[in-house]
């Protein structure tokens, strides 16, 4: 733990929650270990950085993201149950999932086989589906993302930049949102994200999941995001089978309407495919991943920690959802502040 970190040890937020150790970073917050003090329990609590302290598009971010991280109720969706802010410093408080990222699955090249990927495409669909229901696209959908229980049980993660109706633009004009592997060819072309677009990302993360690699690369993250537009999709290997070729590049179509309507349309495309290849789509334990060469990959260090019970949340006032004054003032916008992505995947941000 490095020196600056580790004084924030202990600090108390909301007069409840005690940090005790850091999870990770971004580019905007800090995710940390914390204690629960009236219910004992270990909880998630993601912080804005010191340097952030009192600066307002950030922290309109922050509760953009607790606002609409609150709005959907979903078993698939890490739930969000406390936020605040006090003297500048904004908070999420969330459930503490048991877990590795499916990053941790897609290591080295390892694929993952159809039994279990489609498990894991079920339950991202489903709760994009409750998001969608509720009004919010994600627009940040990537392997790092979506944790995985030991159990296999998904949790969707993560609402840093999404959008929810009717909500005040944060966005820089000419500003792309997302991850340019990931990213929807009609976000890159600059246009309103969509829950078709999260249906997209999702597409994106089952052919590398179940081919090794991403559909499309290139030199910078502005390529790649063209890439998107651009490019056909390329062959899946040989040894995919047909149905699940069949899903996958039906999310990958260019165009939004010609893609599943819907989370719940892709559950039923991923429910006739499993049936057509005689699979399941329970979820179930993810196998470790295996290299490319067919090793299985080293095992690394853990920030698992135990899971906890939905319980009721509490809300930010709605003051603290207002725009903030210095949003309102013509030429006062800063620049856009994206979370940072994991190492894999790096935001863009085309002007």
């Amino acid at each position: 733990m490095n020196s600056r970190l580790n004084t924030r040890t202990g600090t108390v937020l909301g007069g409840r929650y005690k940090l005790l150790t850091p999870i990770a970073q971004g580019g905007m917050g800090e995710v940390w270990k914390a204690r629960d003090a009236e219910t004992g329990r270990l909880v998630a609590a993601k912080v804005l950085k010191t340097e952030l302290f009192g600066e307002e598009l950030p922290l309109s971010r922050l509760r953009i993201e607790a606002k609409n991280s609150m709005s959907i109720q979903h078993p698939n969706i890490a739930n969000v149950q406390d936020s605040g802010e006090e003297d500048g410093r904004g908070w999420i408080v969330m459930e503490l999932v048991e877990g590795r990222p499916l990053t941790h699955y897609l290591k080295g090249g390892a694929r993952i086989a159809s039994e279990d990927l489609i498990p894991i495409l079920t339950q991202v669909a489903m709760a994009l589906g409750a998001a969608a229901d509720a009004g919010v696209v994600h627009r940040d959908i990537k392997p790092a993302n979506i944790l995985v229980r030991p159990d296999g049980m998904v949790k969707l993660t993560d609402f840093g930049i999404s959008r929810s109706t009717g909500q005040i633009d944060l966005t820089a004009a000419g500003m792309v949102m997302g991850t340019a592997q990931y990213l929807p060819p009609e976000q890159a072309m600059g246009e309103t994200a969509t829950a078709l677009g999260d249906l997209y990302a999702l597409g994106v993360i089952a052919y590398e999941a179940i081919a090794g690699r991403r559909p499309f690369t290139g030199s910078t993250q502005v390529d790649i995001a063209f890439a998107h537009v651009n490019d056909p999709v390329p062959p899946l290997p040989s040894d995919v089978p047909e149905p699940m070729a069949e899903v996958i590049l039906h999310l990958l179509e260019k165009t939004p309407s010609k893609r599943p309507e819907s989370g719940l349309a892709l559950v039923r495309e991923l429910a006739a495919a499993a049936k057509a290849m005689g699979l399941s789509v329970e979820a179930h334990p993810l196998p470790e991943p295996a290299s490319a060469e067919g090793e299985t990959a080293p095992e690394g260090p853990s920030t698992a920690q135990a899971p906890v019970r939905h319980v009721r949340r509490r809300t930010l006032p709605d003051a603290m959802l207002a725009t903030p004054e210095a949003l309102t003032r013509p030429g006062t916008l800063p620049p856009p502040v994206t979370p940072a992505p994991a190492p894999e995947a790096a935001p863009v941000g085309v002007e």
